[in-house]
């Protein structure tokens, strides 16, 4: 019933979406939450986790990382994702492209319903996307957090995966059938000072605090400015521009574990 990834997934170019541990949706139905795919992790309990990753296309994409924490640290968590929709208990949604606000909407009802279910929300959004249409994105975050955590939730929130602007996933493919394209794999992509901001704001609101942590990749994948969008033998780890592969993800979540032989200290109790 649970998920217990222990292989990067071998199809590293399908979106996120597609695979069925991946419970990213248009809009969130009833189905979807009661989907037992959509937990993943090592603890063998057939009671509904205590942790939920919840937001857009960008919390799917850190499934592979928040699963090899939950694989290190024995702790199993749901995932739902609205796509185009962060994750807010706000009414007001003018920061949602106006052809999705309908279905934005009847997710967040279905979300309102659950989340105090859950002892940990981990969240995770296009940040700098939203906050770029609307002063109020940000305070209606804080919002959504003071609520949160008002009623005894722990939440940790994700800072913005770094874009690599001009990143071609098939460049290789691309390559096999005209010579004259070069695909650099040791190519490095400039931080982009949007992601440095809006990853700075989430990190200092958390900074006082209590039960609100944040956790961020970029340190893993950029020194001095600048950013890869592969590992050292020349994998790919994005799927496109501004989103992992899940493969890729799976990696970084596994190197990070490797690395300092556990998992950061925002995860280390959610087993508990």
């Amino acid at each position: 019933m649970h998920r217990n990834q222990n292989a990067y997934e071998k199809i590293s170019v399908k979106p996120a979406y597609k695979y069925d541990y991946v419970c990213q949706r248009w809009e969130i139905k009833d189905e979807d939450i009661k989907n037992k795919k959509c937990i993943i992790g090592n603890a063998q309990t057939e009671k509904e986790p205590k942790v939920l990753l919840w937001g857009d296309s960008n919390a799917a994409h850190y499934i592979g990382i928040i699963g090899a924490f939950s694989k290190n640290a024995n702790f199993t968590f749901k995932n739902l994702e609205h796509s185009s929709c962060p994750p807010v208990l706000v009414e007001s949604l003018e920061f949602v492209e106006i052809k999705r606000i309908d279905k934005c909407r009847k997710s967040l009802k279905k979300i309102k319903n659950i989340i105090y279910n859950y002892d940990v929300i981990i969240m995770a959004s296009a940040w700098a996307e939203y906050n770029a249409r609307s002063n109020r994105f940000i305070p209606s975050i804080f919002e959504t957090i003071e609520t949160l955590r008002k009623n005894g939730k722990v939440i940790i929130i994700l800072g913005t995966v770094p874009y690599v602007k001009g990143y071609d996933r098939v460049c290789k493919e691309k390559s096999i059938g005209i010579p004259s394209i070069i695909c650099d794999g040791n190519k490095k992509y400039k931080l982009d000072e949007e992601i440095v901001a809006i990853n700075k704001i989430l990190k200092d609101y958390t900074l006082d605090k209590e039960n609100v942590r944040y956790f961020d990749i970029v340190e893993n994948l950029c020194s001095n400015g600048y950013c890869s969008a592969y590992t050292n033998t020349g994998t790919p780890l994005y799927r496109d521009s501004s989103h992992l592969s899940l493969a890729g993800s799976w990696m970084i979540g596994e190197e990070i574990t490797k690395n300092i032989s556990g998992v950061p200290h925002q995860f280390e109790q959610l087993s508990r």
